[in-house]
């Protein structure tokens, strides 16, 4: 959740900075799409760029989308790199209206739902909107935070809570045993 600006300066600072933040992920796109740069092109090409914003990104948000974009050249290194980039997995999902693709993506949605609330909600909507009901939301959603817990336990290197070790214990239902599912 983020804090309530106090003021009119205060709002001002925090939508500068989501511009900011909107043109380096907009130009990441222009030169993904380009098809023109490598990964490590674009991750230079991307310093070079932060460091003509106003409010530039500092290394964490970097390292960031370094990893959610994996353009640094190098894999998280709590995790291998998944087969497929996650932006291109889930512009596959959109455009083949794939739901099992779009699961895929939970990782990467949970990254985006961390780093920009703002983007999140807009790609949420393009989901709602492009899958309709072919996508049970409450399902994708538990993916989504469960990904995002991993990914906080995994960057802050706390003890799992219970919720995390209940996750890892619990047994798959036999639908059999219960005649009332």
């Amino acid at each position: 959740m983020t804090k309530e600006p106090i003021n009119d300066t205060e709002f001002d600072l925090q939508i500068a900075r989501e511009n900011d933040s909107i043109k380096f992920r907009t130009h990441y796109l222009e030169l993904s799409d380009s098809g023109e740069y490598d990964n490590n092109e674009i991750y230079q090409l991307l310093l070079a760029f932060n460091e003509t914003l106003t409010y530039p990104l500092d290394a964490e948000e970097m390292s960031r989308y370094a990893e959610l974009w994996q353009i640094s050249g190098t894999p998280p290194a709590t995790e291998q790199a998944p087969p497929e980039d996650s932006l291109t997995l889930y512009n596959q999902a959109i455009i083949e209206l794939d739901p099992k693709k779009l699961y895929q993506c939970a990782s990467g949605l949970a990254t985006l739902k961390r780093l920009s609330p703002v983007e999140y909600a807009h790609i949420r909507g393009e989901i709602k909107e492009k899958f309709g009901k072919k996508v049970d939301w409450s399902d994708l959603n538990r993916a989504i935070t469960h990904a995002e817990r991993q990914q906080t336990l995994a960057e802050t290197g706390t003890k799992p809570d219970v919720a995390d070790i209940a996750q890892r214990w619990k047994r798959p239902v036999n639908l059999s045993i219960h005649p009332t599912r």
